[in-house]
């Protein structure tokens, strides 16, 4: 039986603010080897493949050591970082997660980063909802992680295995991104895309949303909802974000 609609959600820099630990993270992977880069120089990395960032440090800095290498560093570097960080839901996450509970909607998380980091980002998030002890795993219909399909974003490949997982059409699933590839992952999947660009990625490059929002809460009360939602009570219209496209 096909579910009536889901909720894709990306993760960083959309769920928790952990894009500066990830770039503190590639600072730190450099600074061992005696380079020193500035954190901006990192910026436009967002959103993407963890492997591709690694792939343009490795030329930037004509590293002599694998891609592979380098990608085990960063995410060493970043588990070691996030073990001492509180990490805070985002502006309406909370009321999202509530409302698609009672609702009944299923919520996928759907990521470019490794398992791992997905799994301990996402620990770290339901502590701080106030729901510890439950794995991941459990609390959500399904985390699909960059390493659960060939192509990452900007490819289709991730949200179609999402809606796959969620027994869900793409047209009837609603994702939520913070980044250019992550927008144009999901559009090529078929699913329809609320933008809410992070602090290092400008409005104008997030064109390819259907609508855009400041903040997650924002589009929450906007109303923005899979259009095949699960019913369940409307929730109050408010400023509509600018469309696109």
């Amino acid at each position: 039986m096909v579910r009536p609609g889901a909720l894709c959600f990306d993760m960083d820099g959309l769920l928790a603010d952990t894009e500066p630990i990830h770039i503190e993270a590639h600072v730190r992977a450099l600074r061992r080897r005696g380079i020193e880069c500035e954190t901006g120089t990192f910026a436009a990395f967002v959103g993407l493949p963890v492997a591709e960032t690694a792939a343009e440090i490795k030329r930037k800095f004509s590293l002599p050591e694998s891609v592979e290498k380098l990608v085990s560093e960063q995410e060493e570097a970043f588990l070691d970082l996030l073990a001492d960080r509180y990490l805070c839901p985002l502006p309406g996450v909370r009321e999202y997660l509530r409302e698609a509970k009672a609702r009944g909607v299923p919520v996928a998380v759907v990521t470019s980063s490794a398992s791992r980091i997905a799994a301990a980002v996402l620990s770290k998030l339901l502590d701080a909802l106030g729901v510890p002890r439950i794995a991941p795993g459990d609390f959500f219909a399904t985390v699909v992680s960059g390493e659960d399909v060939a192509k990452r974003k900007p490819a289709p490949d991730i949200y179609l295995e999402a809606a796959r997982r969620l027994r869900a059409e793409p047209p009837d699933c609603l994702a939520f991104e913070d980044s250019p590839a992550g927008v144009a992952s999901a559009k090529a999947a078929g699913m329809r895309c609320v933008g809410v660009p992070s602090q290092y990625v400008p409005r104008a490059a997030m064109a390819g949303a259907d609508a855009l929002y400041t903040t997650l809460r924002e589009a929450f009360l906007a109303g923005e909802w899979p259009a095949a939602g699960a019913g369940g009570p409307k929730i109050r219209k408010a400023r509509r974000g600018r469309k696109t496209g």
